[in-house]
């Protein structure tokens, strides 16, 4: 989503982005898209390891 909305690869090219834009209303808008980016892939990342793990998981939950 934001990767098409303004061409950026990572959350941190979009805060260098943030950084050449000469409206402070749009440097503000670009850098809570790149929050939402690096949160939305944290837990991307937790879901992935869920996933991942489930087995373990439900393996540990069944014997407790």
């Amino acid at each position: 989503m934001w990767h098409h909305e303004y061409g950026e690869n990572t959350p941190e090219d979009l805060r260098d982005l943030a950084t050449a834009t000469d409206s402070s209303q749009q440097a503000t808008a670009i850098r809570r898209a790149a929050t939402e980016w690096d949160v939305t892939k944290y837990r991307l990342n937790i879901v992935e390891d869920v996933i991942d793990n489930y087995d373990t998981y439900s393996t540990h939950q069944a014997s407790v």
